[in-house]
């Protein structure tokens, strides 16, 4: 196996979409900074995603590593956790498995982390079914991806940054703005909350409750919308992602308003941990009955 050279680990979460996560390979390949270990979260998916992985470690330069889940619906916080849990880095960065990163995507994220912001914030470029079906991994490989962003999506990323700094400067509650999709956080920030809510499951809005707990422990956060965004591939490239046991459903309102001014989150990184702790002293338990019961008769 590779050796770690670096303390950035890339954690990527996916689900049924072999075909986008094929591109996000691609561009991940094609870094400019390649000392960092990528880790797929993954939600459940199909054996196909499982070997389009593997496939890619035996040419990837950097360590690749797979960790799964059972499908047992939306469970998206629990599987970024367990990829968590399965990282070494100190520095995290966030992709879903249909967001292609542009070539500087991680040197763009560490400047910001590197310079004593403890999490940032970026975009998406949303592609349109026809030009995600005619995306190539050619053409991620070549650096074109750039021009896939209109001088009118420029505009908006720009008017967005300025927003979203402002609001930074200002302390607005439920800023900045933060997409799962494209983030970058500090290992010690995420350990410091408990990492993701699993209490989330099937259900959305976890992106703004991790947000919501980093900011209330005052971790301050930066802005890359106007340099650091990502294109994101139409859902329609992989079907299986959209089947109806899958789809996130609508945030309960009550459970996040109650979580709004939380620091930490009862089931998260630590809740897994203590849960093999129960599940392996009660099999010591189980493991003693019988001889304790013949002991006894």
């Amino acid at each position: 196996m590779k050796h770690l050279k670096s303390k950035i680990s890339v954690i990527v979460s996916c689900f049924n979409q072999p075909n986008a996560m094929r591109l996000v390979l691609e561009g991940l390949l094609c870094q400019s900074n390649q000392e960092f270990e990528l880790v797929v979260a993954d939600d459940g998916s199909d054996p196909d995603s499982r070997e389009l992985v593997e496939g890619f470690r035996k040419r990837a330069p950097f360590p690749v590593i797979w960790c799964t889940q059972r499908n047992q619906g939306f469970r998206k916080s629990a599987a970024l956790n367990r990829g968590i849990r399965s990282s070494r880095g100190d520095y995290c960065l966030f992709l879903d498995g249909d967001c292609v990163p542009a070539r500087d995507w991680i040197v763009r994220h560490m400047s910001a982390l590197m310079s004593g912001i403890d999490f940032c914030v970026a975009g998406y470029v949303h592609l349109p079914f026809d030009e995600t079906r005619d995306l190539s991994t050619e053409r991620v490989r070549s650096g074109d991806l750039v021009q896939l962003a209109s001088f009118r999506q420029r505009c908006t990323f720009a008017a967005q940054n300025i927003k979203q700094g402002l609001y930074i400067r200002l302390g607005a509650a439920g800023r900045p703005y933060l997409l799962g999709g494209n983030w970058a956080v500090r290992r010690a920030a995420l350990e410091r909350i408990n990492g993701f809510d699993e209490g989330y499951a099937n259900m959305g809005r976890e992106d703004s409750d991790i947000r919501n707990r980093l900011v209330n422990a005052g971790y301050r956060a930066r802005s890359l919308w106007n340099s650091n965004w990502v294109y994101h591939c139409d859902h329609r490239l992989d079907p299986r992602r959209n089947e109806p046991t899958h789809i996130r459903g609508p945030a309960d309102r009550d459970y996040y308003q109650r979580r709004k001014r939380s620091v930490l989150c009862p089931r998260g990184l630590r809740f897994m941990a203590a849960t093999r702790n129960v599940k392996r002293d009660r099999a010591r338990r189980e493991f003693q009955r019988p001889e304790r019961a013949s002991m006894l008769g």
